[in-house]
This record gives C-alpha cells, sequence and structure tokens, in this order.
C-alpha cells in the first residue's frame, strides 16, 4: 500500500505524465500501421522509405478495402505475387492492394544485376509462373487500386511460347483493377497486352477492370503461336469499362496473327467506354479495326478510335471485325453499339483489297447473328503500289449496313 501511495502523491504532484506504450497500445487504439489515417500522416515516409505493414504475405487475413497494402515502390508491386491463397490444389493471388504514388521502373532495373534483370526477361508477370504454353500459375483475383497513380515503365522481353504477359498475367473471377495509369510499357512477347495477357474470367460480370489509361506503350506480338496481343491485353473476358489509350503501338514480328487496337479478343465480357486516339498498328493477318475476334455474351459499346494508322501486311483483315468465333448460333448473341472509327489505313493494292468481311458470318453458314447499331465507320485507304487514296465509309443501323459496293 506505501508503494501505491507513494505513486498517488507523485502522480498529483507531477507537472507532466510520460506513459511508454508499446505497439500492442498503439494498436489497440487504432493506430495501425495501413489505412486512411496512416497513408494521411505518414504519405511522405512511405514514398521515401517504403513503409509497409508487414512482412509476409502469403495466406493474409489481414487486409480490406479500407486497410489496403500500401504499395510505393518496385519491390512491393513485385511482391504483390506473393499474396497467395491456397485451397485444395489450387492458388490464387488475393488481398487488397493500393499505389500510394508513382511506381517508376529504371533502365538500371533491366541491366545484368538489376533487381528485374531475370535473365534479360525483365518484368515477371503477377502470376506468371515462367511456364510455357498454357496457364498453370496463380489467377490474380484481388482488387487492385491505383488511386490515379501509374505504373511506369515496364519492360519485357521474353522467348515464343512464353505467354500470358502484361503487367499482370491472367486476371480471374472476384479481380478489381482500377483507377490505374500505364506508361511507357515495351513488351515484346506473346500473348501480351500492357494491363494483362488473358483473361480467365468464368462470366461477363465475375470480374471488373474499370478506369484505366495507357500510354506511350509498345506491344510486339513476336510469333504466329495460339495466343495473340493487342496494346491493352491479348483476350478480354469480364467487365472493362472506362478505358483510354494513346500515344502506343502494337507490332507483329514473324507472322504473328491478329493484334488489335484494344485486344485480339473479346469472349464472355464487355467492353464500354473505350477511346483511342494518336496509336499505331501494324498486324500481320486477320485483324480488325474494332476487335479481330468475337465471341459469344459480348457486348462493345461507345468505343472511339481515331486519329490512329494501320499499316497492313496481309489481305486477310476486317475494316471491323475479322471472325465471329462461334461455328453456330448457340449462346447469347454478340452486341455491338455506338461505335465511332476514323483511322488512316496504308498497304500495297493486293493487301488492301483483301478486306472482304464486315460484319463476320458464322463458320459455315451465311447467317450474321451479330446485333450492331449506331457504327460509323471512316477509314482512308493509302495504297503504296500505285500512291494513291481511297475512302470507306459506312455504317450499321439497327443491323442494316450501308457500304460502298466496292468496299464489301
Amino acid at each position: 500500500m506505501n508503494k501505491i501511495a507513494e505513486a498517488k502523491k507523485l502522480l498529483q504532484e507531477a507537472d507532466v505524465v510520460i506513459i511508454g506504450g508499446g505497439a500492442g497500445l498503439s494498436a489497440a487504439a487504432g493506430l495501425t500501421y495501413n489505412g486512411e489515417r496512416f497513408e494521411k500522416n505518414f504519405k511522405e515516409y512511405i514514398a521515401k522509405y517504403g513503409l509497409t505493414d508487414r512482412e509476409v504475405w502469403e495466406e493474409c487475413n489481414q487486409c480490406s478495402k479500407d486497410n489496403p497494402h500500401l504499395i510505393s515502390t518496385t519491390a512491393e508491386l513485385d511482391k504483390v505475387r506473393t499474396h497467395t491463397h491456397t485451397e485444395g490444389n489450387v492458388t490464387t493471388i488475393t488481398g487488397y492492394f493500393k499505389l500510394v504514388n508513382d511506381i517508376v521502373f529504371t533502365d538500371e532495373d533491366y541491366q545484368e544485376n538489376g533487381a528485374f534483370y531475370n535473365n534479360g526477361w525483365g518484368w515477371t508477370p503477377i502470376g506468371h509462373n515462367n511456364k510455357t504454353s498454357y496457364f498453370s500459375g496463380d489467377q490474380f483475383q484481388g482488387d487492385f487500386n491505383g488511386d490515379d497513380y501509374a505504373v511506369k515503365n515496364i519492360k519485357i522481353e521474353r522467348p515464343a511460347g512464353y505467354w500470358y504477359n502484361g503487367l499482370f498475367a491472367a486476371p480471374g473471377d472476384n479481380a478489381h483493377i482500377y483507377n490505374l495509369k500505364l506508361e511507357g510499357f515495351t513488351i515484346h512477347a506473346d500473348g501480351a497486352g500492357a494491363l494483362y495477357g488473358q483473361s480467365y474470367a468464368t462470366k461477363k460480370d465475375s470480374m471488373l477492370v474499370e478506369n484505366i489509361t495507357v500510354d506511350n506503350s509498345c506491344i510486339t506480338g513476336i510469333s504466329s503461336a495460339a495466343k495473340y496481343s493487342g496494346i491493352f491485353a491479348a483476350c478480354i473476358k469480364g467487365m472493362h469499362r472506362n478505358i483510354t489509350i494513346s500515344n502506343s503501338t502494337y507490332k507483329s514480328e514473324r507472322g504473328a496473327w491478329k493484334g488489335g487496337f484494344i485486344a485480339s479478343e473479346i469472349l464472355t465480357g464487355m467492353l464500354e467506354n473505350v477511346t483511342v486516339t494518336d496509336c499505331e498498328m501494324t498486324p500481320f493477318a486477320y485483324t480488325g479495326m474494332l476487335m479481330p475476334g468475337i465471341g459469344m455474351d459480348t457486348v462493345i459499346k461507345d468505343v472511339v478510335i481515331k486519329d490512329s494508322t494501320v499499316n497492313i501486311t496481309h489481305h486477310a483483315w476486317s475494316y471491323l471485325i475479322f471472325e465471329d468465333y462461334r461455328s453456330n448460333s448457340i449462346g447469347l448473341t454478340p452486341v455491338i453499339s455506338d461505335v465511332k472509327i476514323d483511322v488512316n489505313i496504308q498497304g500495297t493494292t493486293a493487301n488492301l483489297k483483301g478486306a472482304k468481311t464486315t460484319i463476320p458470318k458464322l463458320k459455315n453458314t451465311d447467317v450474321s447473328p451479330i446485333q450492331m447499331d449506331n457504327i460509323d465507320v471512316h477509314e482512308v485507304l493509302t495504297d503504296k503500289t500505285t500512291n494513291s487514296q481511297s475512302k470507306v465509309d459506312f455504317s450499321v443501323d439497327t443491323n442494316v449496313i450501308s457500304i460502298p459496293s466496292d468496299a464489301e
């Protein structure tokens, strides 16, 4: 009792009382190392020192929409791939992530002994396991908020056969990727796009990608393998909206098929409110100005492609869409509406005359079941053989096409 009385007397007489508390006390008070309060008060230290909330992210169950892992460095962006969850024999990348500043890669990162040299292959797409052929890595099924910051200067250089290339390899069901800028990407590989290679969403609304910009980037498909490429992505599935692509290029090497301003194909997906400006495309074969290939249960609406150039190098191509992948009319009818295309196309006489498909037909039938409305196409063709120009202008209104006979 004497000690308690003595302590009481000291407290009563003290001008100031200082209490030393550890992490447990601050955590109990809600002073955690992530979330809105932490980000607001320590933003400059997060950016400078790369503060992080925990060392090991595997099987993490502490993050949430309101308390995401904060990404401030290239190393932390790379660490996203370790946030895995395993059920049975299936491992996926889950969790919540948020950029707190631009993530900028440098030339030194990709040089020998650099952090992302990787035997000269550069950035490893999130979820990729560096195996060839069909995907056997970890699908991204998490929440990635760019918070209007940019990932800059991703470089990927992979041999033919290593498909699924981009910032992410293969997002799937439940993935939400949003408010993100991609700038200065250089990808030289198969099955490539700036954001991701191929989506594995199983339904049109089971994955959401929104508010994404791609700028000053170059995607190059490198072989005629079955995995095609595009500036934004290779194969789109799931819901995608509010996409802007500018000042970027797609190129084909060694006969890489298809390729597109946006993607090479869309299957069981929705693409809405997309703008492509000041871009250039040099595909090989089977491309289309809007999309090379389309499948069932697909919606494309509110798309503008303008002030862009296409270099045609093969006679098989389309003014709009090259191929409907369905072999019959089974499945929900694809819908395309409110599309405006204004591009310059150049090539030899033989290749320019090869454009015969405006609305693709189902295989082995004369039926064109794609539902189209309010489509306006204006294309200026420059014949490099004769050094002459011509125009193709047509519209599609409620599946009724108005097109000059020489452009059919």
